[in-house]
């Protein structure tokens, strides 16, 4: 093995530092040592390369007094006499290996960012756990983000159930994108999810296709799912959508609303008693998510009838089929038989999706009437 150079350990050290220093930083120093055999150059190799051993064992001489302890053996050869030569380094201490790393300011800026969270949180094996695990992001905050981090951790603390808007936080230079961006960090020196903050209501549209159900007339509105389960509307259908400009697009009908069913929102309606009452049809993307959410949204408690996501209308568009980007793998257990059948075809023909849009709209709508009756 040819002879360790001085940059040679000062790699290792910088390895040692990349994967240990977030337990430094968190007070755990026990990986804190490199014990390196340099591997000095035999006889041999002294004879075959005379300068260069000695520019070798002179490289470890400057380094002398240095964060790198050496460990000197005589070697007596025959031909070269006797030599005193380099045949171990140890590196102790975080302070010594990052000296050596060349990353010390990065490291006690790390450490002291720690020992200040620690004083201001109060020490603890969760925090440690904590700090190590995001040391990286902490230590590489500007000055007045991480006051902004430890004032608004420390605050959270004290008040675990305070029930207030980002926006009512005490905090210099706190706001809600500020809180979104650091939220990770954030929970884990708090120590939970949801930090006791007070969370904006989710909001669903909603369209009254017809408009003698409309409350006062207003045809078109958005509220918090409680608000909405508050009013004392009795359609007799419901048609939940996927897709916006369907949504926008639905003519009036008799005795029906419609809800605007973008993303994973089908399954939280059954919260909303006159939906569940309802006769609820589901219009989805055809497409595996699309499937998954109807079966979510029947597990949910929504009795629910799928209208143009079945195996004959994928079939019918195959020419519009595009590759689903990431198709949902699990197994839904509330389908019928043709929307199970249509959801092995989309695998069986490549994780195909069918979107909503692409569906003629004069066809779809006569679809849909058949569907709601």
């Amino acid at each position: 093995m040819p002879a360790l150079r001085v940059v040679d350990v000062r790699a290792r050290a910088r390895t040692l530092w990349e994967r240990e220093g977030r337990r430094w930083a968190a007070g755990d120093g026990s990986t804190a040592v490199l014990d390196i055999p340099l591997h000095p150059p035999t006889e041999r190799d002294v004879l075959a390369d005379y300068a260069g051993s000695v520019a070798w064992v002179q490289a470890w001489r400057d380094v002398a007094g240095t964060e790198l302890e050496v460990t000197w053996e005589d070697r007596r050869w025959g031909r070269v006499g006797t030599q005193a030569v380099p045949t171990r380094v140890y590196v102790r201490g975080p302070d010594a290996i990052t000296a050596v790393a060349g990353t010390g300011a990065q490291w006690r800026r790390w450490r002291e960012r720690s020992i200040e969270l620690m004083s201001t949180l109060g020490d603890s094996d969760a925090l440690r756990a904590s700090l190590a695990a995001h040391a990286r992001l902490i230590g590489e905050l500007g000055s007045a983000d991480f006051r902004r981090l430890r004032d608004v951790a420390a605050w959270l603390r004290a008040n675990p159930s305070s029930g207030r808007f980002v926006r009512q936080l005490p905090i210099r230079g706190i706001d809600t994108k500020w809180l979104e961006r650091h939220r990770a960090v954030v929970e884990a020196l708090v120590g939970g999810q949801g930090l006791g903050l007070r969370q904006p209501p989710v909001l669903t549209r909603v369209r009254f296709l017809d408009p003698a159900l409309a409350p006062t007339g207003v045809t078109d509105l958005t509220a918090p799912r409680a608000q909405l389960d508050a009013l004392t509307v009795s359609p007799e259908r419901v048609v939940i959508v996927e897709n916006l400009q369907t949504f926008l697009a639905l003519p009036e009908r008799a005795g029906v609303v419609a809800i605007d069913g973008r993303g994973n929102v089908a399954p939280q309606l059954a919260a909303i008693g006159w939906i569940r009452n309802a006769k609820a049809v589901y219009w989805g993307d055809l497409d595996s998510h699309g499937l998954r959410i109807l079966s979510q949204a029947r597990g949910a408690g929504l009795s629910l009838t799928s209208c143009l996501m079945d195996e004959e209308t994928l079939m019918a568009y195959r020419d519009l089929w595009v590759v689903e980007p990431q198709p949902f793998r699990g197994a839904p257990t509330h389908l019928t038989e043709p929307e199970q059948a249509a959801l092995t075809s989309l695998r069986e023909h490549g994780d195909v999706r069918l979107e909503q849009e692409r569906i003629e709209w004069d066809y779809a709508v006569a679809r849909l009437d058949v569907t709601l009756g």
